[in-house]
């Protein structure tokens, strides 16, 4: 390494690392930050520019190589961050919510037929009442887990969003579409069919 290989005062930066036992450079900043970034020089490699005086020293042992290269490592993790698809709530479980009315019938049936009656004629009036049960607390677990679902992607959740649920699904589906652009457009419409299935259900079944 000759006197004609350092940077004279007012150039940029240039660096030179040791590769088996050899000297190699000069090497331009940029050029030598790439390398160690890219995994061809490790952090322990002895380098050595004008500004470290006699002493050649590992790249972790200089301060100013890893101050770049911590603002590097920063840039890039903006960068992936940046071109990440955005997070989004999976659609399955608004899906799941809008059939709730169907799943509380069933769930009542199966109560009904499980829980043995007085009288056959009884069992007409226990029914209605095993869903009155079954659909709000089906609604509430499901409500539950889709708010935290929402806040953790959103940071929000549909106010009044279990008496909404509850009371008239299509009103909770057309303002959880406001944060979850995901959500299919049908899911309204979905709920708003899904709403007398238990009628028709139990109409069936007696």
């Amino acid at each position: 390494m000759s006197n004609s290989d350092l940077p004279s005062q007012g150039k940029p930066v240039r660096w030179f690392y040791k590769e088996d036992g050899e000297n190699v450079g000069p090497i331009d900043e940029p050029e030598f930050l790439e390398l160690i970034t890219s995994g061809q020089l490790s952090r322990s490699t002895r380098v050595w520019s004008r500004e470290l005086g006699p002493v050649w020293r590992r790249v972790y042992e200089v301060e100013r190589l890893m101050t770049l290269l911590q603002e590097a490592d920063e840039a890039a993790k903006a960068e992936a961050e940046s071109n990440r698809p955005p997070r989004q709530v999976a659609p399955s479980l608004a899906w799941l919510m809008a059939f709730s009315p169907i799943i509380s019938a069933l769930f009542a049936l199966l109560l009904g037929a499980i829980i043995p009656a007085a009288a056959d004629d009884f069992r007409i009036y226990l029914l209605p009442a095993y869903f009155l049960m079954a659909y709000p607390v089906l609604s509430a677990c499901f409500h539950r887990i889709d708010s935290k679902a929402l806040k953790a992607i959103y940071e929000d959740s549909v106010k009044f969003g279990l008496p909404l649920f509850i009371i008239f699904p299509p009103a909770y589906f057309i303002a959880r579409k406001r944060l979850a652009a995901n959500q299919h457009l049908l899911l309204p419409l979905l709920s708003v069919a899904m709403y007398p299935t238990p009628f028709f259900i139990y109409w069936m079944a007696f």
